[in-house]
């Protein structure tokens, strides 16, 4: 790790990345039993420092009934686009999955824990991710979330900003705790930002 002298650091980046993905349905997609599941993939069953999944209780698991797999990730997307305010004013870094099934408002960070915690609490593993995408408003570090079925992951937007076919991925955890826009071990302060997302 290098240590950085003076006051300011100014980090300027570009890059070019081609996106393959393409967009599919998922309603017949079948979910992959536990007994099948590597250990790598159990980890994102588990709850997490901001996706509490064990504790979202039987409320949880109501309005999708008894649909499975890829049927059920769709009407968790479709119960979200339903019941979710996007509000970039109510949340903080530190809310959690809990404060959000309760409020039902929030921002891609809190859209991605509980769309991870209902998954999770449905037996499909679940991890958050940080993406980049030319339709996202402001074109920041926004969160997703990809489901795991018997094909593989699957990228998915629960704010419906952006398609998966327009999405970079950065980076993928349990939850924002493994994937920080910035961390340091020392104090320090963000004093500006310029963002710029376009397609080719």
């Amino acid at each position: 790790m290098a240590r950085i002298s003076g006051d300011a650091l100014r980090l300027s980046y570009i890059d070019r990345v081609e996106v393959t993905r393409g967009a599919r349905p998922l309603g017949t997609v079948s979910a992959v039993p536990m007994h099948d599941l590597t250990p790598e993939l159990i980890t994102f069953l588990r709850p997490s420092q901001y996706c509490q999944s064990d504790q979202l209780g039987p409320d949880a698991a109501a309005p999708f009934g008894l649909l499975t797999g890829g049927a059920r990730i769709e009407a968790i997307l479709d119960w979200m686009a339903t019941e979710m305010t996007y509000d970039p004013f109510y949340t903080t870094p530190q809310t959690t999955v809990l404060e959000t099934w309760s409020t039902r408002r929030g921002v891609c960070r809190d859209y991605a824990h509980l769309f991870c915690g209902l998954a999770r609490a449905s037996g499909i593993p679940a991890r958050y991710v940080a993406v980049y995408g030319a339709p996202v408003d402001p074109p920041d570090f926004h969160a997703v979330v990809e489901v795991w079925l018997e094909d593989g992951w699957h990228l998915l937007d629960p704010t419906a900003m952006c398609s998966p076919d327009r999405l970079a991925v950065i980076g993928v955890g349990r939850d924002a705790a493994d994937v920080p826009f910035m961390e340091t071990p020392d104090d320090a302060w963000l004093m500006d930002q310029s963002v710029r997302v376009t397609e080719a």
